[in-house]
């Protein structure tokens, strides 16, 4: 797992978000400002030109971000996140950023993409994967005369 900046910007983006590709052109200009970690969720080419880009193929750092949106910018200030924001807001950008002519000839604002973390079925993945999961199991008795099926369903297991 490639080690997020203790000091810097985190970008969360994807390929198959219309805003991601919109703000794709400034994440060479964030980068040149100061420490900044890009990490794509779907596609290895989506700013691929930039040598801090991480294909998050496993999701991991988007999942232990909680990533719910992309594009998602988090600034981190010794270790400890100290700013967030989603999709592309220009005014939230520029303050969390510093640069306060970024996106100068973008949008005010255009909302993002779901995180490809809350797709069906992957959040539960992730959680068993990367999470602090602790699965256990006891047995029951069902005399021979019950009914398995309704005796789970007279337990609530339905």
């Amino acid at each position: 797992m490639t080690s997020l900046p203790a000091d810097g910007l985190i970008v969360v983006a994807k390929a198959d978000c219309p805003t991601c590709r919109l703000i794709e052109p400034l994440l060479t200009e964030l980068s040149a400002a100061g420490p900044l970690q890009v990490l794509v969720q779907d596609d290895p080419e989506f700013a691929a030109s930039l040598p801090s880009t991480h294909f998050d193929q496993s999701l991991e750092h988007s999942w232990r971000l909680n990533t719910e949106f992309v594009p998602t910018l988090i600034r981190f200030e010794n270790g400890q996140e100290t700013a967030r924001t989603y999709g592309w807001d220009k005014a939230e950008w520029r303050a969390i950023s510093g640069l306060t002519d970024l996106g100068e000839e973008l949008p005010v604002m255009r909302p993002g993409c779901g995180s490809k973390t809350l797709e069906p079925g992957i959040a539960e993945k992730l959680e068993l994967a990367f999470g602090d999961v602790k699965l256990q199991s006891r047995e029951i008795d069902v005399s021979a005369e019950d009914d398995d099926i309704e005796a789970c369903y007279a337990r609530g297991w339905s």
